[in-house]
């Protein structure tokens, strides 16, 4: 016993993010600092400070008063703002200046943080708790999900700890080379990086996460302040965030907390909902929504009940999309929903009658992702269709979701159409796939990352 020592952590997350954002990862980010902080029998205490740049806010999110509220978590964390010179209003304005208003937000954000890094204290500090068999210790480290912050800090701590989302290029791979541990959300990844060098046993794979709780819903008043004002003009005529198509008044089901989710989000009660959550375009990226307005119009014509809904994303992205709409005589049917705060995203995926993962077919899709809507959609109990993709493979099987050929609208039709008229099958993968989310909670992520970090710095 005289050598064994507890190690608490003082973790420092620092990341170039806009908060509140309407982007999927300031809720990976804010709801892991949440986790971290969590302590247990078998854990470290872990102390965590989020250090992000002061930014200006979008427009949607200039009301939000409450970030911890925003996000649906704890006050237990400290969020500390550096200096950032911010030019994104200019970039509205004139957007060919978008490119250069990032460099300099990105670039003074890198320099606070190299002044905070030298400020700074990262050493280890050991208390003696009095009990001569037990010492105590405080560990700082550094966790990121960028790889020149990484880079950076390892010039002031060897504690580095380097989260990656994407495949990693050269100046990823230096950054984990130099740091201390590597988080990757795929096998994929891993193997990547293994491949160029980084020591197997650095790295640990950690799929993302999803919240349980805000599936469980109570009575609620859905809060339509931040979202986007609906859409106007010919471009939008039919995709009203505030007039949705209606079907007629028939009661389709027996699901009571589906119908009146439906009467209060003023969806349709009686049609067959498709829905979509998230945004439409991942760094200018399609995720699939062309192919998923295909399929769509070829579900509709045989089949006059079914509307697809989606939510979440910009308004802008959205009239881009309206040609094709007007095309293939949907309009009507697409119900478009913008950007909706976090909690209010499981009561809309619970209103739906089958939920969909369109992603195309690229090499960041299929090795490096791990999207939030593929958990949230597993937690909501509503049978989902996905891309047939090594990264989803990770997760799903055909015993918890349909699949269908990345990029093959056609495919993705029939699979809709299978799941519409086999909803015993449909009802009972949907089943599997909620129970299997209770391996995916943010606080068993961060309970498995707290304990490779720990075995990390302690050797």
């Amino acid at each position: 016993m005289a050598g064994f020592a507890m190690t608490n952590m003082k973790l420092y997350y620092f990341a170039n993010l806009r908060l509140p954002t309407e982007k999927a990862h300031g809720v990976q980010i804010m709801k892991m600092c949440h986790a971290f902080t969590a302590t247990g029998d078998q854990r470290p205490a872990t102390s965590v400070t989020l250090v992000i740049p002061w930014r200006w806010r979008t427009r949607q999110l200039r009301g939000v008063k409450d970030v911890y509220a925003y996000y649906g978590v704890e006050r237990n964390f400290r969020i500390v703002r550096l200096p950032s010179l911010d030019l994104y209003p200019l970039a509205q304005l004139f957007p060919f200046l978008d490119r250069f208003a990032f460099a300099v937000q990105y670039g003074t954000f890198l320099l606070s943080v190299f002044v905070y890094l030298l400020i700074s204290r990262f050493t280890r500090v050991s208390n003696h708790s009095g009990t001569p068999s037990l010492r105590h210790s405080v560990t700082s480290l550094v966790y990121t999900r960028d790889s020149r912050i990484a880079r950076l800090a390892a010039k002031f701590t060897k504690n580095v700890f380097l989260e990656l989302h994407t495949i990693p290029k050269s100046d990823d791979i230096e950054a984990a080379q130099k740091s201390k541990g590597i988080i990757t959300l795929t096998q994929k990844l891993k193997e990547i990086l293994r491949d160029g060098g980084v020591l197997a046993e650095k790295i640990i794979v950690a799929s993302d996460g999803v919240d349980l709780a805000a599936f469980t819903l109570p009575p609620f008043q859905v809060d339509h302040s931040i979202n986007s004002s609906p859409l106007r003009g010919e471009a939008g005529r039919g995709v009203d965030s505030n007039t949705p198509p209606q079907a007629p008044p028939q009661k389709r089901g027996g699901d009571e907390e589906k119908q009146v989710l439906r009467k209060r989000l003023g969806l349709p009660l009686d049609a067959k909902l498709i829905g979509y959550a998230g945004r439409l375009k991942t760094m200018d990226k399609e995720k699939g929504i062309p192919e998923l307005l295909e399929a769509f119009a070829a579900l509709r014509a045989g089949d006059s009940h079914a509307r697809l809904v989606i939510v979440g994303g910009d308004s802008g992205d959205a009239v881009i999309y309206a040609a094709r709409m007007r095309a293939d005589g949907i309009v009507p049917y697409v119900h478009y929903v913008s950007h909706v705060s976090p909690a209010d995203v499981p009561k809309y995926l619970k209103a739906m009658d089958v939920l969909a993962a369109p992603f195309p077919k690229s090499d960041h899709y299929a090795y490096a992702m791990s999207p939030l809507k593929i958990f949230e959609y597993m937690a909501s109990g509503i049978p989902m269709i996905a891309s047939d993709l090594p990264s989803l493979r990770e997760i799903l099987t055909e015993d918890d979701a349909f699949f269908f050929e990345p990029g093959n609208a056609e495919d993705l039709a029939l699979a809709l159409v299978n799941v519409l008229k086999n909803p015993v099958e449909a009802a009972h993968r949907a089943a599997n796939a909620h129970k299997k989310a209770e391996q995916y909670t943010w606080k068993k992520r961060a309970e498995n990352i707290i304990q490779f970090i720990s075995d990390e710095v302690t050797e």
